[in-house]
């Protein structure tokens, strides 16, 4: 959202030996690298999954690619905070990637203690799916409205008992952002960068015209009176009910990696 120009490269859903990892994240740069303007910009990025491998070995790995001069930032996404700690005394991590928005506030529980743990470091927060996958938009009114076959049918989350709760966020949204002639949308990504300059929403879109309007979040500030009862509809609507991935990928959320 405008605050950092850098090129990520993901490690998704593995961690293997060094050897494996450090080829890997080689072969990857070598083709960004091919770009000039992308040089000494590139944040290797290791997505987590359930492994008994050590997250330790795997960063170590990546970081001699920073040594190198190939990547100049090391990310990770899903962590659990004791896997960040981890990872972080062996090389620093720059950012974390993991779901954020008014309707997913899982990384302020003070059990998974994410949020607190990155800010302690100075780890920057890359959050995903900041529009609550398209609906804090206001796009959809019913869990009907989803095609056959998408992924959102598999959610917990997004069941039809819950939707009413979800829709008095997006509702609470919608009234903040006639005081901003802004979407719901909007609001929701200015929300989040009224979090922090250490709050990077990355909101995803096929179409310029949403892109634009993402964009557009940026010039819209929220007073401290708007985010807080913003925060407080997120808390009242009681909409994280369930689980935010489909059973078979719940799994690899805020992953605890082995110790060495």
């Amino acid at each position: 959202m405008g605050r950092r120009s850098t090129c990520a490269r993901r490690s998704r859903n593995r961690f293997r030996d060094s050897v494996w990892t450090r080829s890997t994240c080689t072969i990857s740069t070598a083709r960004i690298l091919r770009f000039p303007s992308r040089s000494g910009s590139l944040t290797a990025e290791c997505h987590t999954g359930r492994s008994p491998n050590v997250l330790q070995k795997t960063v170590g790995a990546m970081a001699e690619l920073v040594k190198e001069g190939k990547v100049k930032h090391l990310g990770l996404s899903e962590v659990s905070a004791n896997t960040l700690r981890r990872a972080h005394a062996v090389h620093p991590i720059a950012a974390v990637q993991v779901e954020y928005s008014p309707f997913t506030l899982d990384i302020e529980d003070p059990k998974i203690a994410l949020l607190k743990t990155c800010r302690e470091l100075g780890v920057t927060v890359v959050a995903y799916s900041p529009l609550g996958r398209g609906l804090l938009t206001g796009a959809y009114k019913s869990s009907a409205d989803f095609p056959e076959g998408d992924f959102r049918l598999f959610i917990e989350r997004y069941n039809e008992k819950n939707f009413p709760n979800i829709l008095k966020i997006v509702d609470g949204l919608g009234k903040v952002g006639e005081k901003h002639q802004a979407s719901s949308g909007q609001i929701a990504l200015a929300w989040l960068l009224a979090q922090g300059e250490d709050i990077i929403p990355i909101p995803g879109t096929k179409k310029i015209k949403y892109l634009e309007e993402n964009l557009a979040a940026i010039k819209i500030k929220l007073s401290d009176e708007e985010t807080a009862a913003i925060r407080t509809l997120a808390l009242e609507a009681d909409a994280q009910q369930g689980e935010r991935y489909p059973p078979d990928l719940a799994k690899v959320l805020f992953v605890e990696t082995p110790e060495l």
